[in-house]
């Protein structure tokens, strides 16, 4: 699927997966119904593009 953003997983799933380590597989988690079952390729850190993150500081700084 590519990268998922941990912050659109529901909760219970986003838990198990904090806790996991890259290359493992997590299986037969239930959430709200639906079961899931993911492999962690790798975490990534966060980042902004030098712009974005321009823009940001901007609009913090005049409120």
């Amino acid at each position: 699927m590519g990268a998922i953003s941990k912050g659109t997983l529901p909760d219970a799933l986003r838990a198990v997966i904090n806790l996991a380590n890259p290359g493992e597989l997590i299986g037969s988690v239930e959430v709200e119904g639906l079961w899931y079952l993911v492999r962690v390729e790798k975490f990534l850190d966060a980042s902004l593009e030098e712009q974005l993150k321009q823009e940001l500081e901007e609009e913090l700084f005049e409120q």
